[in-house]
């Protein structure tokens, strides 16, 4: 067990709460959170389950909200760009029965933060509540998957950042200093998840 978060979170608490979340499984009256516990295994069986999942969770509503903002001609064509990724991402997944590390580079990173981008480029007075979502996806890429999907998935997030504020600003300077400021605090972010998730995992994989 790491010996910085080890005074934090004692080792029998944490034996127990593995013991009991493993007994509770096992009553027919806690399916669901059995159901749960399938979604949140870390096997590529497992993160393809939960891939699948959050697409089918967060898609219809990004979608719906994206569709409302189209007004020209050109939003047009980057709702159908959103459409295309999304499920080209799905398919991806669904085709790949056992997918391992770089994988999951295009479902898992890059689809989702470039349609976070283009719904940022289609709404012309709430985009930028779609350029603080692209963390989302960054965040969500730094807990379940393999550092090169991370490190991926931070490249394209900043690259999508860059073109998304010219495409608003035609500003050099303000593109630079908002892809300075977004890559400084996205780095950090997925630093963080990344490095949480790892110890998580290291720490229970000891129970």
């Amino acid at each position: 067990m790491n010996r910085k978060i080890a005074p934090l979170i004692p080792t029998n608490l944490l034996k127990w709460i593995h013991r009991e979340s493993n007994l509770l499984v096992h009553y027919k009256g806690f399916a669901v959170l059995n159901k749960f516990g399938k979604l949140m295994d870390d096997s590529p069986a497992g993160l393809r389950r939960l891939t699948l999942f959050l697409y089918a969770l967060v898609c219809p509503p990004f979608l719906l909200v994206c569709f409302f903002q189209v007004n020209s001609f050109v939003d047009i064509i980057g709702f159908f760009a959103i459409v295309a990724f999304i499920l080209s991402a799905i398919i991806l997944t669904l085709i790949r029965k056992n997918p391992h590390g770089i994988d999951w580079g295009f479902a898992g990173a890059v689809a989702p933060i470039l349609c976070c981008g283009i719904a940022f480029c289609i709404d012309k007075e709430a985009g930028l509540v779609f350029l603080a979502v692209l963390m989302a996806p960054l965040a969500w890429s730094a807990v379940m998957f393999e550092l090169p999907v991370v490190i991926g998935a931070w490249i394209t997030a900043v690259l999508t950042v860059v073109a998304s504020i010219f495409f608003h600003s035609h500003s050099f300077w303000a593109t630079v200093g908002g892809a300075l400021v977004f890559g400084v605090i996205s780095s950090l972010v997925a630093f963080v998840c990344y490095g949480m998730a790892s110890r998580l995992r290291k720490m229970f994989a000891e129970l």
